[in-house]
């Protein structure tokens, strides 16, 4: 369990683990499941930043800027390095093929640019709406993340990979077959928690919307990538999350 915890931060976080991890298949099944707490972990550090920021006199807009910055150097913007390259790759509306290639190429092209502008203002702009409607409580900020990873996990659990070579390939021969098992319980243990801790419905609508998303998401790879790649898990979270969020803010507004 160690293993995958120590894996689990240093592939997915910034947090420097200056060590050698064996990638067994149980430490790689762990790390994975490991996934959405470090999620979690990330959306606790964050509403420390909106706790703190809240005490001065600063405008919802800046805090709305300082959270989104948070979530980038926490995970040293590898989702977000994933969600250009599957932008570019797609917007190129060239064959499955190619579309390989553009993910591989470490180059950015101008889609994955203006994807990039849209998806950061649209976390923002949410983000600077939900402030402003007071309704920022603790426990949405640890949901959200935490709910993305357990939907990556469950995509990466669903879907095959878009070739034999890569991480997505290593990785998806790793991990155990009970994993989506311990994925769906763990997800359904936490969205009970916070519903009846809560007395609200709104873990459940999040848990309905965030399927939705895995499976709309996996028809997309499937289509336009023949399965999975490691830019394509960047790219789920980055964009679930966007999902969330505006839920949220459609809730509450």
């Amino acid at each position: 369990m160690w293993h995958s915890i120590l894996a689990a931060l240093q592939f997915f976080t910034v947090i420097p683990i200056r060590r050698e991890i064996p990638l067994t298949k149980r430490t790689v099944t762990g790390m994975f499941l490991m996934l959405a707490w470090i999620g979690l972990g990330i959306g606790a550090l964050q509403y420390g930043v909106f706790v703190v920021l809240s005490d001065f006199t600063l405008t919802p807009l800046f805090i709305a800027v300082a959270l989104v910055l948070t979530s980038a150097l926490l995970t040293g913007g590898l989702h977000l390095d994933g969600f250009i390259d599957t932008s570019d790759a797609f917007f190129s509306y060239r064959d499955i093929k190619k579309r390989h290639a553009i993910l591989d190429d470490p180059r950015v092209g101008a889609f994955g640019v203006m994807a990039f502008v849209f998806l950061i203002l649209s976390k923002i702009v949410i983000l600077y709406e939900l402030i402003t409607l007071g309704v920022m409580h603790w426990a949405l900020f640890v949901l959200v993340p935490f709910m993305t990873r357990s939907g990556m996990l469950l995509f990466v659990l669903t879907t095959k990979p878009a070739k034999d070579t890569g991480i997505a390939h290593f990785f998806l021969q790793k991990l155990h077959k009970s994993t989506p098992y311990f994925a769906l319980i763990q997800l359904n243990v936490i969205i009970i928690l916070f519903a009846v801790t809560l007395t609200s419905t709104v873990p459940v609508i999040l848990a309905i919307i965030l399927l939705a998303t895995v499976v709309l998401y996996r028809s997309f790879t499937l289509r336009n990538f023949g399965g999975m790649s490691g830019d394509l898990f960047g790219a789920y979270i980055e964009g679930a999350e966007v999902v969330l969020w505006l839920a949220l803010l459609l809730h509450y507004a």
